[in-house]
């Protein structure tokens, strides 16, 4: 196994967009890594520089002892040359070659001789489960199916790097959750290294051992997908990985009995161990919003608001909380409180809690 290395890596189009712009990775053998973000971020165009379908503008890309890229030093290394395997978010079928043909195509582009082409294809169909499909076309497939056939041409393809393009965003949501498992069990027990781009951040959280979060083809955040969940580093980061409430702290009104939020409103409780309300932003999720009466009152911090709106969601409600004119709060209310969400709630005021141990303080 090898180390995946990416050293200033910068891109700009045409009119001066800016896709990349120095993005430095050191990615260690083995590792499920994801580069996740919003569209436009860069994700898709940091993996096409790995895989050659893009030239960067600088930087240096290495796997191991192979340099990829190294535009300083007029390197460049072709993509058919890389000996990566790649599966992309359209599957990129030839609807006019059978399965084993399209899985088989990669190597017979290299030189292959055919025996031995199909020889390693038929493998990787059964890592994937589609033994028996070998003599049928893409248009004969469920969409699961082509997608399989997808990833066993990427691993025929793979001398120890597989890269991932947004590979489940065309399946339906239970399909999605049982094919992400799959790649998760194909890479570790293949030990390849994998890169693997999406905008799905529950998608990013279950399958990879580092995440990179990446915005305006910037690093913002790298780390384990409990660092990202958990510690975003910015208010944008908080945003993005689902961190519904985040307010800017007033902290020449704040307290060590209370955090008051610019905009109006505060979290009434005891903050005087805590470094909270001098950070310049806090955050915590809706999850975490309780009726104050189910929190013991030493462990969390209260606020009072009206109930403005509540919508369903199967298992919750999502409820809106104004606490000041121009300050909403929002919570998710499990269905088992829907009556008082409902009924005696809804347009009422009343008191939440949020533990302190979920709020974060963010710069």
């Amino acid at each position: 196994m090898h180390a995946l290395s990416i050293e200033g890596l910068a891109k700009h189009f045409p009119g001066g967009s800016v896709a990349v712009e120095g993005i430095s990775l050191n990615l260690q053998p083995g590792s499920f890594t994801t580069l996740l973000g919003p569209s436009g971020c860069g994700k898709t165009t940091t993996l096409r520089c790995l895989a050659g379908l893009e030239v960067p503008d600088a930087g240096r890309i290495t796997f191991g002892d192979d340099v990829f890229v190294d535009v300083k030093a007029g390197h460049y290394t072709a993509p058919n040359k890389r000996h990566l395997g790649m599966v992309f978010q359209s599957y990129a079928l030839w609807p006019n070659k059978s399965v084993m043909a399209n899985v088989a195509y990669p190597l017979r582009l290299r030189g292959t001789g055919r025996a031995d082409a199909e020889g390693k294809a038929r493998d990787a169909l059964s890592t994937v489960g589609l033994v028996g499909y070998e003599h049928r076309y893409p248009h004969e497939l469920s969409g699961g199916q082509q997608q399989r056939v997808a990833l066993a041409r990427g691993l025929v393809s793979a001398q120890g790097l597989l890269l991932f393009d947004e590979p489940l965003s065309n399946l339906d949501a239970k399909l999605r959750l049982s094919m992400r498992t799959e790649i998760r069990r194909l890479h570790d027990a293949l030990g390849y290294s994998s890169v693997y781009v999406t905008h799905d951040q529950e998608e990013a959280l279950a399958i990879s051992d580092y995440i990179v979060v990446l915005n305006q083809g910037r690093v913002e955040q790298a780390g384990s997908p409990h660092e990202i969940f958990a510690k975003p580093v910015s208010p944008w980061v908080a945003d993005f990985v689902g961190f519904d409430n985040i307010f800017e702290v007033d902290t020449a009104n704040s307290s060590e009995e209370r955090i008051a939020l610019v905009g109006g409103g505060e979290l009434a409780g005891d903050v005087s161990q805590s470094t909270l309300r001098r950070h310049g932003s806090i955050a915590f999720r809706s999850a975490d919003v309780r009726f104050a009466q189910e929190l013991a009152p030493s462990s969390c911090v209260t606020f009072r608001g009206v109930v403005r709106a509540s919508s369903y969601l199967g298992d919750a409600y999502r409820v809106e909380v104004e606490v000041a004119p121009d300050t909403r709060v929002i919570a998710t209310i499990p269905d088992s409180s829907r009556e008082q969400v409902q009924e005696k709630y809804l347009g009422a005021t009343h008191e939440f809690a949020v533990e302190t141990t979920s709020l974060i303080g963010l710069d």
